[in-house]
């Protein structure tokens, strides 16, 4: 009898998952999102890196991620967006004066990727 409930259990987690899976695949065609990386200077304390991801995500109204404390009142984060004009957008609404005193994109915004092997030589 303790078999079977554990069977089922495992069979409606696989499921759940396989479903999941399914939601998160791209329109054929759908642009990836762009990351742009940017350093604010935050005009008061924040309790976490989290709290301050949460506030800039709602003034830049796109999504947040990668917020890293790299100075007292600092932060880098990355803003997510469909393309570059967007991502200017967010930026703009992200110069909240009362939010942050700066904010500046982050020159080191990406790593460059590794040649291919063919490439190389």
């Amino acid at each position: 009898m303790r078999h079977r409930s554990v069977r089922i259990q495992l069979a409606i987690a696989l499921h759940a998952l396989a479903l999941g899976a399914c939601a998160e695949r791209p329109e054929a065609g759908a642009v990836p999102p762009r990351g742009m990386r940017v350093t604010a200077q935050a005009v008061s304390d924040w309790p976490t890196p989290a709290a301050f991801g949460v506030r800039a995500a709602q003034l830049a109204e796109v999504p947040v991620r990668d917020v890293f404390v790299i100075g007292p009142r600092r932060y880098t984060l990355t803003l997510v967006c469909r393309d570059d004009a967007a991502c200017e957008q967010a930026l703009r609404r992200l110069r909240e004066p009362t939010f942050v005193a700066a904010v500046e994109i982050d020159p080191r915004r990406s790593i460059p990727t590794r040649p291919a092997a063919s490439q190389s030589l």
